[in-house]
């Protein structure tokens, strides 16, 4: 049986368990801060669409004319705090007004040459510069807040398809001095020979540089959101059910906020409602939800904490999983053990009983009768001794047994046991060095140090040596070393470990580890050189 392979078994099914567990949890969990996390950002996004129409309003001409440049610079500010962008259409539906992708404008064009005519272009700085030009130049914007500032494109190009093609882009103070300038790389003019116009420069006089400026490094998402915007199809049929112009405030509701999925977790949302300026027009205001800023490090807080309360309830799942398995385990090996080990100790002694019997029966020289009859009784005597063993083991490690402690002279026990053992063994010098006291239950003391000295007998090569005194006995005998692997085990009713050290019942040092469990005491044993030492700690 291995213990080891048992054990990663019960620990990895534990772990399994738990952690199906804690993914179905998990699932619900984040399903419900799904959810909640939805209402929170769509609750978000009409507080911050209700503040944009309020703000557009405030922004208008008193005659209540909407003043779309300062619109513009209030919607790329809503759009770098909160992500949102805007349109106005007509009551028919027509795109009247809307927020032009961050970075890109339509713009007036004359040719000096031929003032008289007059135009219109589309340019995106974006295209023409990078996004690290813009932000160098929309930090020079923000830092010249208390003067009036411009931006310029200089030497433009109108090509054929409308784009402008500007050389540069420079911002410049109300005094015509210039801030700094932007060289745009990709400027040819020869390409465009014939099939376009030249303009000296143009002055995008409709912005405000620093609210302009952050608009066009802004994210992917906010010029997304400013194309849903400026799409017709997004209106919905006009009808009694939408909010109306009330108290000259724009009030965005439930009724007219309509979703659309965006990626795994967030959503545009898209609403709708009359002009705060003109009640016969639509103000079309679309947003994103952020779920993840929301409540994404929340989530992940509560996933880790909760991994780690599951991973420990799994480590003590499986813990006191294995500890009530491995006890099973470790009878149901002993149990084994000792049905295989009485076998083997009673076969061989019945074997030798049968055959001097049947030999005796057959009418033996009468020479040879008194080695039979010895025989059986010798065999007879180690089955007794063996029984014997498996009856004080049983008393032993069962209910605890009541000690009648008193002062016993160490090396009294240890003399009467050498005087006993060592005729079995001629051949096997002891040495003892034995002297004290100790607290203790004769008889158990005296089958405590029997069956060290048995057991050191039985493997020794030719030297046993006892030492002992009111702390400490150590019984030591040269031969063969245990294996390591076997050190803990021989302390276990029937093991014999390797072949080369088999002998007796396999009983004797699990006595000996019961009698010193019984007083308190600690027991181990330990390779030595040339030997292996057996220790008994009195003073434990």
């Amino acid at each position: 049986m291995d213990l080891k392979r048992e054990k990663r078994r019960v620990y990895l099914r534990c772990f399994a368990l738990l952690l199906a567990l804690w993914l179905a949890l998990l699932g619900a969990f984040s399903a419900y801060m799904l959810a909640n996390a939805r209402r929170q950002e769509r609750q978000r996004f009409k507080d911050d669409a209700d503040a944009l129409g309020e703000a557009l309003q405030d922004a208008s001409d008193q005659e209540f004319r909407p003043a779309y440049g300062d619109w513009l610079t209030i919607v790329w500010t809503h759009e770098g705090t909160n992500g949102i962008a805007a349109a106005l259409y007509t009551a028919e539906g027509e795109l009247e007004w809307h927020t032009d992708p961050a970075g890109q404008w339509t713009v007036f064009l004359s040719n000096s040459s031929r003032y008289w005519s007059v135009t219109d272009g589309t340019v995106d700085i974006t295209r023409w510069f990078s996004v690290e030009e813009l932000r160098e130049i929309a930090a020079a914007a923000q830092a010249q807040s208390t003067v009036s500032t411009s931006l310029v494109l200089e030497d433009v190009i109108l090509t054929a398809d409308g784009e402008v093609v500007p050389r540069s882009l420079a911002l410049q103070t109300s005094g015509g001095d210039t801030v700094m300038t932007l060289v745009n790389g990709s400027y040819d003019q020869s390409q465009y020979r014939g099939t376009a116009y030249a303009f000296g420069y143009i002055f995008l006089s409709t912005v405000r540089p620093a609210a302009a400026l952050a608009a066009a490094v802004s994210s992917q998402v906010v010029r997304d959101l400013q194309a849903i915007a400026a799409d017709p199809s997004v209106l919905r049929a006009p009808g009694a059910d939408y909010p109306r112009y009330l108290g000259g405030k724009a009030i965005v509701d439930d009724v007219a906020v309509t979703e659309r999925p965006w990626g795994p977790l967030d959503q545009v949302y898209i609403a709708q409602t009359t002009d705060p300026i003109r009640p016969d027009c639509w103000l079309v205001i679309t947003g994103m939800s952020d779920v993840w800023s929301a409540a994404g490090p929340y989530w992940l807080a509560t996933a880790l904490i909760s991994l780690a309360g599951f991973l420990l309830a799994a480590w003590l799942l499986a813990h006191m999983t294995w500890k009530g398995q491995r006890a099973h385990l470790l009878y149901e090996r002993r149990r084994r053990e000792t049905a295989a080990a009485i076998t083997h100790d009673l076969k061989t002694p019945l074997a030798v009983i049968r055959a001097c019997a049947e030999n005796l029966a057959e009418a033996a020289p009468p020479d040879g009768q008194g080695d039979y009859a010895a025989e059986i009784i010798r065999q007879t005597e180690g089955m007794d001794r063996s029984l014997l063993d498996i009856l004080e083991l049983d008393r032993l490690e069962g209910q605890a047994p009541v000690l009648q402690l008193e002062d016993v002279p160490l090396e009294e026990v240890v003399s009467r046991q050498v005087e006993a053992l060592q005729p079995l063994w001629p051949e096997i010098q002891v040495v003892q060095q034995v002297s004290g006291t100790v607290r203790a239950d004769r008889a158990a003391l005296s089958r405590l140090v029997e069956n060290l000295l048995r057991n050191a007998l039985e493997h020794s090569d030719g030297t046993v040596q006892v030492q002992g005194d009111e702390t400490v006995l150590t019984v030591y005998n040269t031969g063969l070393p245990i294996p390591e692997e076997d050190l803990p085990r021989i302390w276990e009713p029937y093991f014999k470990g390797d072949a080369a050290r088999r002998g007796g019942s396999g009983l004797g040092l699990a006595i000996v580890a019961a009698a010193a469990r019984d007083h308190g005491w600690r027991w181990e044993a330990a390779n030595s050189d040339g030997g292996v030492t057996f220790t008994i700690r009195f003073n434990a």
